[in-house]
């Protein structure tokens, strides 16, 4: 535990370390961290976890998964939801209620890790993934702005 969190000093030597524990005392000046030394480890080691959690959980990964299978339509202000081959208009309070449990984790300076509900951030995102209205255009010549179901159900079938 002292060499894990003395590895955090620039200070930090290897070779010297069993050292400096030898003569770490309880109490007087040289020992008055000792009694913290687990809250120290506890600490640090959950910052890791923590920094991973967010990583592997946080908004960005979590938008970028729920992406895939839902997006906003700007005309109406519904939400596109794909289930496999299944496709879904739905009202913004059903996509709530859908997902009203995911969740993500991000890092707050002074709370630490903290878990928020994921929908109601996407909801206030300025960057969600949305099209102007939705259409069915053979021609598939419409633009990135739209969506066109007939391009969803081509590259489908491939």
């Amino acid at each position: 535990m002292f060499k894990h969190f003395s590895k955090n000093s620039q200070k930090y030597e290897d070779e010297k370390i069993l050292k400096q524990w030898q003569d770490f005392k309880v109490g007087g000046k040289k020992g008055a961290g000792l009694p913290r030394l687990p809250e120290y480890y506890k600490i640090d080691i959950n910052k890791d976890g923590d920094d991973e959690l967010v990583q592997t959980q946080g908004y960005d990964m979590v938008k970028k998964e729920f992406e895939k299978y839902n997006c906003k339509i700007l005309s109406d202000g519904t939400f596109v939801q794909k289930d496999g081959e299944e496709m879904y208009f739905i009202k913004k309070d059903t996509l709530y209620n859908i997902y009203e449990n995911l969740n993500y984790y991000e890092i707050d300076k002074k709370l630490g890790l903290v878990r928020k509900t994921f929908v109601v951030s996407w909801f206030k995102d300025e960057n969600i993934r949305s099209y102007k209205k939705v259409v069915f255009d053979p021609s598939r010549t419409c633009g990135n702005d739209v969506y066109n179901l007939f391009t969803d159900v081509y590259h489908q079938a491939e």
